[in-house]
């Protein structure tokens, strides 16, 4: 479940635009947001584990720190923008990263080929009537005991609604779905 040509190649171009803006130098910040809850995670992984980081970007954080773990793990990395794949293959350089330029919404991984997949601010990219497709996709790719972590809107100016446009998110228009607090 692709989103519509149009949406997809609008979510594309956006993300080409904004390349790296929000960390462009390439440095993992400890106070990421993300960093907490994969920390969290990472800890559990055992040595040579195998990381999905749906919704990669340029790679920072989060891919880097796991080529980076003195455990020797593994990434694959997916994103919707070329620039952005680009850019993570230039700041990932490890001949354990692999940077995939796709559509995370119409991915296709053998069952069982990850230990945990991390998808920070991609999920709300989605249409919100393919997220639970998705989910059920995740579950399945996940060793048994993997572990998933996401982040999604808060329904509040998040899209609420099978998907809106922002006008104006770091000078692009970008496509937001959540689902509403109540439900």
């Amino acid at each position: 479940a692709q989103l519509p040509g149009r949406t997809e190649h609008a979510v594309r171009n956006r993300w080409h635009r904004l390349q790296c803006l929000d960390n462009p130098s390439g440095v993992v910040i400890p106070d990421d947001i993300r960093m907490g809850s994969w920390a969290a995670v990472s800890a559990a992984l055992p040595a040579g584990a195998h990381v999905l980081d749906a919704g990669c970007g340029a790679g920072v954080p989060v891919a880097k720190s796991i080529v980076d773990d003195e455990r020797q793990l593994r990434v694959t990395g997916v994103d919707i923008s070329p620039r952005q794949i680009e850019l993570a293959k230039e700041l990932v350089d490890s001949p354990r990263a692999t940077f995939l330029c796709s559509d995370m919404g119409g991915l296709s991984f053998d069952d069982g080929s990850f230990d945990a997949v991390c998808a920070y601010f991609s999920v709300f990219h989605l249409p919100r009537r393919d997220h639970a497709a998705f989910f059920e996709r995740v579950a399945a790719w996940l060793k048994p005991g993997g572990s998933f972590v996401f982040n999604l809107g808060s329904g509040d100016d998040d899209g609420e609604g099978e998907a809106s446009l922002e006008k104006d998110f770091l000078g692009a228009t970008m496509l937001w779905s959540s689902h509403s607090r109540d439900g």
